[in-house]
């Protein structure tokens, strides 16, 4: 079940969205006849989807979609048009809608983008399957870590990046050694690692979990969780890292800290010992760069993993301008990856 916020102009279509929606158990969080009513009601109701007509008064729906995204990236949109040959690709797509369907809305159309959305984006992991692997050697051999390969490492404990050497890898797996003035004592298991590796003229970074540190032979073992390759100029989709978050509970009084996984457009992942439940608001201050973002995040899935939890956060209730902050700064992240990799 996913919360609705129906925007339409023309009553009858708001009553036939609603139903069809109502029928399929999901919930209508509020509704809005233009689209600066529609902007007033993301930001009260926090709702999962919107549908959201692109033709109405006082505010059309894409500048309506334009400033609620700005407040809620994590918010999916699907766009409404009497338009056909409206072309989706262009405005729409430059600013994160990729979903849309065509006046008088039929049943089978709209039911068909929302089961998508909500099996696609909102929770990919509902059936709380142990987060997937990625093999890395799949794709391209030449790829594959190799011993003494020259790395780069990043984890939370320390704003600078590291120089290591692969020990040895397999399947999914690497062990490395680090050196004396990043010791295996700052480094837990479970803990997210980042691992960077030169390719030519571009770079790969690997999101990594620690599994093993030893403190004698200052050697970590952790399994690849995924890769993204880093095109020179372009930017990626997902960005692993390595960052901790400051958890405030519920009552204000007590803090806890989690573990920041990957960033991308849709949200972040993090790993916590604390269980949460889908679809609860959380409020957290993330660090990076040595600069605090206080953030609030709504839990769009869960999985368990060995030793707690892993989640998927869609950022809410955040300004334009603290957004434009962190992106700016998840960018500078990157490219210091890329410039830590490179040198290698």
């Amino acid at each position: 079940m996913a919360r609705f916020l129906v925007a339409d102009d023309s009553a009858i279509a708001r009553k036939f969205i609603k139903k069809i929606l109502l029928d399929a158990r999901h919930e209508i969080a509020a509704e809005a006849e233009n689209g600066q009513q529609a902007v007033v009601e993301a930001q009260k109701c926090n709702p999962d989807i919107i549908t959201l007509d692109i033709d109405m008064p006082v505010m059309g729906g894409l500048e309506a979609a334009r400033t609620i995204l700005s407040q809620n990236p994590g918010v999916k949109i699907v766009l409404v048009s009497a338009h056909a040959q409206y072309d989706i690709n262009s405005e729409a797509a430059e600013i994160g809608i990729k979903h849309f369907i065509v006046k008088p809305v039929k049943e089978p159309a709209l039911l068909e983008v929302i089961n998508k959305i909500i099996s696609d984006e909102l929770r990919p992991n509902k059936e709380e399957k142990e987060p997937q692997v990625i093999n890395v050697n799949e794709s391209d051999e030449n790829l594959m870590l190799k011993p003494e390969d020259a790395v780069v490492i990043h984890h939370y404990s320390n704003f600078r990046f590291f120089k290591s050497t692969v020990l040895s890898s397999g399947e999914n797996h690497i062990s490395l050694r680090i050196t004396k003035d990043f010791t295996a004592q700052s480094i837990f298991e479970e803990d997210p690692l980042v691992i960077g590796h030169k390719y030519g003229e571009d770079y790969y970074m690997y999101g990594c979990t620690v599994k093993a540190a030893e403190l004698n032979g200052n050697t970590i073992t952790a399994v690849i969780d995924s890769s993204e390759r880093i095109i020179s100029n372009k930017k990626a989709e997902i960005v692993p890292v390595s960052l901790y978050i400051d958890v405030k509970e519920a009552s204000g009084y007590k803090r806890h800290t989690a573990f920041v996984r990957n960033f991308s457009a849709n949200g972040i992942e993090i790993s916590s010992k604390k269980e949460y439940q889908e679809d609860e608001i959380i409020s957290f201050d993330l660090f990076i760069f040595q600069k605090i973002f206080s953030l609030k995040a709504k839990t769009v899935w869960k999985s368990n993993v060995h030793g707690g939890f892993r989640y998927g956060l869609n950022l809410v209730q955040i300004d334009y301008d603290t957004m434009k902050q962190l992106r700016k700064n998840i960018e500078l992240l990157k490219e210091d990856y890329e410039k830590n990799t490179m040198s290698l």
